[in-house]
């Protein structure tokens, strides 16, 4: 059975959204625990292997976020593709941020009367920033989900 290491870090995605991932790395682990800690946000988890799932596919998986209807797993099998640089991490994190600001500009702009100098130029850079949005997109760009 493939077996969690300790210092590598993996990877889930959401069912529903393949775009979604989610990254640990392994920071401790015990015969039936494993402790990772989010890449993004650095929380630490202790999640227990998973015995008969791991069985199922001969690989050790966890539910970081809890077993329900459709959750992401994270497996053994699923370890990062080291080849992901520093650049592609810092365009997830421009694009992730971007998407927080088209939100909250677009949120604000609900407020500011119609027509107005100061919703005219929200507008003109709420298009701006779905441009470079469009743009990182294109370059694999993926949102960072806080976990």
């Amino acid at each position: 059975m493939k077996q969690f290491e300790v210092g590598k870090t993996y990877q889930m995605s959401s069912i529903c959204n393949a775009d979604c991932i989610w990254e640990y790395v392994v920071v401790d682990r015990t015969a039936k625990t494993i402790t990772i800690q989010s890449t993004h946000n650095s929380t630490i988890k202790k999640c227990r292997v998973h015995t008969a799932e791991s069985n199922a596919c001969d690989v050790e998986t966890v539910f970081p976020l809890g077993n329900y209807s459709m959750c992401p797993k994270l497996r053994a099998d699923s370890q990062k593709i080291v080849s992901e640089d520093l650049e592609q991490h810092q365009l997830n994190v421009e694009y992730t941020n971007l998407q927080k600001a088209i939100l909250l500009l677009a949120k604000s702009m609900c407020i500011m009367p119609i027509g107005s100098s100061r919703r005219l130029r929200a507008q003109a850079t709420l298009d701006d920033f779905k441009k470079r949005r469009e743009d990182l997109k294109s370059k694999g760009a993926k949102l960072i989900l806080n976990v």
